[in-house]
């Protein structure tokens, strides 16, 4: 009797960086309503945590005696479904995070808090059968008094639905709860709370005119994305800039819908998201719609992971996070713009989100669609690889032509708010023919550098490795790494000379010279300065589709997957900037960013036509760019990478650092290489298969926010061997006296270097 193992325990998955699960116990009582994904207070140490259930009567890990008792049971019924506990935990494993903090980061805020589940229930009325049927019906009418004409109508009305009719939808046929209390208390109808599920969509008609508007292309890539029926299989839809990516999308997911299924759509910006919701809403009208991002509050991002939880939604559209909502019958997944890096999460949980939306639709068994005009060198080679179904969409729907791209060699040319002679000629141009133009500049301010010309000296941030940005409004200088500010001064503040001058040029100051240039031409400034609010986005993009001509500034907030059909002219202010860096994807990122802001050109029937303004105009990148060749890039760039042994030809994992003493986390990362590098034993080195480990180096920011920032790169030729060598580098990392001063993190196929 001894050794019976006790019934009454529970394994816990708290919010901390510990890596294991906890004990403990409940009472008889309690363990009855314990369901696997509810939540728990448990004592913990000095402190009490909300924690999640993640296991139900597992054999203790310590000594029954040990084990401490739950604080609460909070929930009756589970937050999160079984099958997203287990996508965490294999998220938590590959990322080599904490199963809590990952659990945690998935769940909206109010339940981290403890706030308890509102199980929604709405109430259904139905007649009392068999007392009541539809044949009988006049016999029971002839119950309610004559001039209770309400009353026989409420019954009737009712007569006519077998299911039952939610009580809501009969208040708001004008009936009343009085009404419906006293046939109830006749016994002619009963009532149940249900937890309703979203109606079956039903197709619009096959005439309608948005039914016509796919062309055979995209025809294609639909009935290859719904063949098929209900399994897993990862496409990759290629489509150039306009050429009708969201119109496939929709059919793919209206197909799912009649089936009855759910859909996520992930977009890599907030801003993005209104944009995609009214197309959504245009286009499926009949279906239930909900939104994520990080503009919303707790009680909004509480009800859309409820309606999907329930079914009551039938399509959600989010950012990265709306990857772990959980759904009732998930039927497809869309990642649009897959090659944008916003859908790796850069601290905490570093997971990204288009590598979680292909597993999970692997659990699911339901396609995927990766979506992009340059997709990411990972996605193409998948492609290549035939791991991923290619769908290609070379052309734009009816006449409508790709831009035409010119490069103006700016090396010897004067400028004008860096704008050329020829580049102001064609602006005028378009506005005086009624377009829009949109002037692309990917630095917000007025200007990135205030410098003494008399002794050289440059204002920088105090607490970052980075200069100031000069800002026009409240003459101020900010630093946007850690928005630290402060008044411009008048003078140099090490000469005391008044010998100061702005170098470069931000949106602050391209917008001011256009404004003078244009006074009466309407203009749009879209920056992280400009758009900050929850609308805002929304705001600006239906006040720029009712302007004719407008000039549009701003960064890669415009270049990002925005329709502006106006707009004729894109013009590239800066085009270096993103050329030449340390990071081994800059020529990739610079590309992508490059042809998807061009491709904001000539969307709708006018021609449309891109300036790129550089110094470098016979790079092979810009002249490959100039004809909107992405093919050519990506190959390109995928034959060097191979050659240099670099993702997607092998695996990399970055050993991060912070810490406020310069020299104090510099030594801990050499501690830390110095122990992997003599741990690894001949044994060892035939597991990684040739993995190296270099570094520590600086950051490409080395101090950021008065914490000094290193690296160490794991690189290994494959995933499997980088997950394999990780698990022994983790026993390496736990064996380091922690530093409360100096912060170790893993990021595992980091998007960005240093």
């Amino acid at each position: 009797m001894a050794n019976m193992q006790p019934t009454q325990l529970i394994k816990v998955a708290l919010p901390i960086p510990l890596k294991q699960t906890f004990d403990y116990q409940l009472s008889e009582k309690e363990l009855e309503k314990a369901t696997l994904g509810a939540r728990v207070k448990v004592p913990f140490g000095n402190r009490q945590l909300i924690g999640l259930i993640v296991e139900l009567s597992p054999r203790p890990s310590i000594d029954i005696t040990r084990i401490k008792p739950i604080i609460e049971l909070i929930d009756e019924s589970p937050v999160m479904p079984e099958h997203l506990i287990l996508l965490l935990r294999w998220a938590s494993k590959y990322y080599q995070a904490s199963l809590g903090e990952a659990l945690f980061s998935a769940l909206p805020p109010p339940f981290r808090h403890g706030k308890a589940l509102k199980q929604e229930k709405y109430r259904k009325w139905q007649l009392n059968t068999p007392d009541v049927t539809a044949e009988n019906l006049n016999v029971h009418l002839s119950q309610i008094r004559k001039n209770a004409e309400k009353q026989k109508e409420l019954l009737t009305t009712l007569s006519q639905s077998s299911d039952g009719i939610y009580e809501q939808s009969l208040r708001s046929m004008g009936f009343k709860l009085q009404q419906l209390k006293t046939l109830k208390q006749k016994k002619l109808i009963t009532d149940n709370n249900v937890i309703p599920e979203i109606e079956a969509y039903k197709r619009r008609d096959s005439d309608d005119s948005d039914q016509l508007l796919l062309n055979d292309e995209q025809k294609q890539a639909v009935q290859s994305a719904i063949s098929g029926e209900h399994c897993f299989q990862a496409y990759l839809l290629k489509g150039i800039t306009g050429s009708g990516k969201t119109e496939v999308y929709l059919e793919i997911i209206e197909h799912f819908l009649v089936q009855g299924y759910q859909a996520l759509v992930l977009v890599p910006e907030i801003n993005l998201t209104p944009q995609t919701l009214l197309r959504f809403q245009a286009r499926l009208p009949d279906a239930k719609l909900v939104v994520h991002h990080s503009g919303m509050n707790n009680s909004e991002r509480l009800e859309a992971w409820h309606f999907c939880q329930t079914h009551r939604a039938s399509v959600l559209i989010g950012t990265r996070s709306a990857v772990f909502y959980p759904f009732k019958k998930l039927g497809c997944i869309i990642i649009d713009e897959e090659h944008d890096t916003s859908y790796k999460q850069q601290d905490g949980f570093r997971y990204h989100a288009r590598d979680i939306a292909v597993k999970r639709a692997k659990e699911h068994n339901c396609p995927v669609i990766l979506g992009s005009a340059t997709p990411s060198l990972e996605s193409y080679i998948n492609a290549r690889e035939k791991k991923y179904k290619l769908l290609t969409l070379n052309e734009r729907p009816g006449s409508i032509q790709l831009p035409q791209v010119e490069l103006i060699d700016i090396q010897t040319r004067p400028l004008q708010a860096g704008l050329a002679r020829p580049t102001i000629k064609s602006i005028e141009s378009h506005l005086k023919n009624g377009h829009q133009v949109l002037v692309f500049l990917n630095r917000r301010g007025f200007a990135p550098t205030l410098t003494c010309t008399e002794c050289g000296w440059i204002a920088k941030c105090n607490h970052c490795d980075a200069r100031l940005t000069y800002h026009n409004k409240g003459h101020v200088l900010r630093c946007h790494h850690c928005n630290y500010q402060t008044s411009a001064p008048n003078h140099c503040q090490d000469c005391h000379q008044s010998t100061l001058k702005l170098l470069g040029q931000g949106t602050q100051q391209t917008e001011a010279f256009l404004e003078q240039t244009y006074p009466d031409t309407p203009l749009f400034r879209i920056d992280r300065d400009s758009v900050s609010g929850k609308h805002q986005m929304e705001t600006l993009y239906h006040q720029i589709l009712a302007e004719d001509a407008a000039l549009l500034v701003g960064t890669q907030m415009l270049a990002k997957g925005h329709h502006f059909p106006k707009v004729t002219l894109v013009v590239v202010v800066a085009a270096d900037d993103g050329l030449f860096s340390a990071d081994f994807r800059a020529e990739e990122k610079f590309s992508q960013l490059l042809i998807q802001v061009s491709g904001r050109a000539g969307r709708a029937q006018q021609p449309g036509q891109v300036i790129i303004q550089t110094r470098h105009s016979h790079h092979a990148i810009l002249q490959a760019i100039s004809r909107l060749d992405y093919d050519h890039i990506a190959t390109t760039l995928a034959h060097e990478r191979e050659l240099m042994t670099l993702p997607p030809f092998s695996a990399i994992t970055n050993i991060r650092g912070e810490g406020k003493n310069e020299s104090d986390t510099f030594t801990l990362l050499q501690n830390i290489a110095e122990k992997i590098t003599t741990g690894l034993d001949t044994k060892q080195q035939r597991l990684v298969g040739g993995g190296s480990i270099s570094g520590p180096l600086p950051s490409l920011l080395p101090r950021k926010a008065d914490r000094y920032r290193f690296y160490l790169t794991l690189k290994t030729p494959t995933k499997p061997q980088m997950q394999k060598w990780l698990s022994s580098i983790q026993t390496i990392l736990a064996d380091f006296t922690p530093n409360p001063q100096i912060r170790i993190s893993l990021d595992i196929d980091p998007v960005e270097i240093g």
